[in-house]
């Protein structure tokens, strides 16, 4: 581009003017400062130039007037997709601070959840240990208990084991010889009415007869009658004991009534008694139900010949055709009875007849047994005076024999008990 030329001052004068210069010229500066005016301060004492070479710069610059142009347009429409783009960049710039947006809150929504499931987790944390702590303490509370239980029970047990030992007592029976004298033959009738597997027992209980042994007295047991007659008939004995002399005064032991009886008892090899039976079925209908259960071999039965039903004690006896069967059945005491109502335990037991028989009373005095009373010694010399009585009453000087038993009792009563064959008091209480 052609930049104006500056003419020489005049030198007559100093003063300047701005004017306009050829077209060429104002196009070119237009194009030079981007397509905008400029004014020029001219010096008015510069002669003027020709305007052919005005004209030659015009026509020179209409070429590149139409590069110009064309890259005007150029830079237009890149400026034009410069601003599209931008405006792109700022709608995705915008999509993108919607999804920032949208994501911050999501990630603050998933926070939140987070330390609401945290702190959830916290406290059913605490709950769980508040419920494990409890159980702990029953489980505590509760092995306590059965330990306490099991104490008691052992102590039960053991109370029950003593109980046991003082309950139980040996008896010699006296040996007898048995003498065989005939046979018997099982007549038809007995067979019929299962007389012949039936098991027949005889028992001859006899009451232990009871004496009251106060303080003060003795009860003195000599292997020989003889001797007890001998001791009662001079009543009067007078013993030493550390250098004192204990009177005695010996007199016989009456003893109160007693009682004996026998007791018969036959049990069935073919019957069984079958309790705990429902009432809500009718007679026919449970007599049925009764035969078919125990029919089965599976619970050991058999084939039944009888059912008797007792609708006031809700029992029945069942009578087999064969022997064993009661015996299968009598090993276990209940049974699962099922009926259109539902189950029942029913009670399954041996057919016992039982009689009473021979019932006798009877009373007498102990033919070996004596009493000593009107014993006056103190409760501490109980033990030397026992003694002392013993001696005295095993010298034949003094009318006495072997002593098989004796107690003495100085103070309280105690209970002596004699049977019917022996006239030894057997227990003291």
């Amino acid at each position: 581009m052609d930049m104006p030329r500056a003419a020489p001052p005049y030198s007559n004068s100093k003063q300047k003017v701005g004017c306009f210069r050829g077209v060429g010229a104002l196009e070119k500066e237009r194009s030079a400062t981007g397509g905008g005016l400029q004014v020029v301060f001219m010096d008015l004492t510069t002669p003027p130039t020709s305007l052919v070479d005005d004209f030659v710069q015009i026509k020179h610059s209409s070429t590149s007037m139409e590069k110009l142009k064309m890259e005007l347009a150029h830079w237009q429409e890149q400026c034009r997709r410069a601003e599209d783009e931008k405006t792109n960049l700022l709608l995705r710039k915008l999509d993108a601070d919607d999804l920032k947006k949208e994501a911050v809150e999501k990630v603050t929504r998933l926070m939140s959840k987070e330390k609401e499931k945290d702190n959830e987790k916290v406290k059913l944390k605490e709950c769980y240990e508040r419920k494990i702590d409890e159980i702990n303490r029953k489980n505590a509370e509760i092995k306590k208990e059965i330990q306490k239980l099991g104490n008691e029970l052992e102590a039960k047990y053991s109370a029950y084991e003593e109980m046991s030992q003082e309950l139980k007592f040996e008896k010699e029976l006296p040996e007898k010889e048995v003498k065989f004298t005939h046979l018997e033959i099982i007549k038809e009738e007995d067979t019929e009415n299962n007389a012949a597997f039936n098991i027949d027992c005889r028992f001859l209980v006899t009451a232990k007869i009871p004496f009251t042994l106060h303080g003060g007295q003795a009860l003195v047991t000599f292997e020989e009658e003889e001797v007890a007659k001998n001791i009662l008939k001079k009543q009067r004995h007078t013993i030493n004991v550390d250098s004192d002399r204990v009177d005695l005064k010996a007199v016989p032991v009456t003893l109160s009534p007693g009682l004996k009886f026998e007791i018969h008892a036959k049990i069935s090899q073919k019957k069984i008694n079958v309790s705990h039976l429902p009432g809500d079925i009718p007679e026919e209908s449970l007599r049925d139900k009764l035969e078919l259960y125990f029919y089965k071999s599976k619970v050991g039965g058999g084939e039944v010949d009888d059912v008797k039903y007792d609708k006031q004690t809700r029992s029945a006896v069942i009578t087999f055709l064969e022997t064993g069967a009661a015996d299968r059945l009598a090993k276990c005491t209940a049974y699962p009875f099922y009926t259109s109502t539902g189950c029942c335990e029913v009670k399954v037991s041996r057919c016992l007849e039982t009689n009473l028989q021979r019932l006798q009373t009877y009373s007498g005095i102990s033919r070996r047994t004596i009493l000593l009373t009107d014993i006056r010694a103190g409760p501490d010399d109980e033990e030397s005076i026992q003694d002392m009585i013993e001696i005295h009453f095993q010298k034949p000087s003094n009318g006495g024999g072997e002593v098989e038993r004796i107690r003495y009792l100085s103070k309280g009563r105690k209970v002596a008990y004699f049977e019917e064959d022996s006239d030894i008091p057997q227990n003291i209480a």
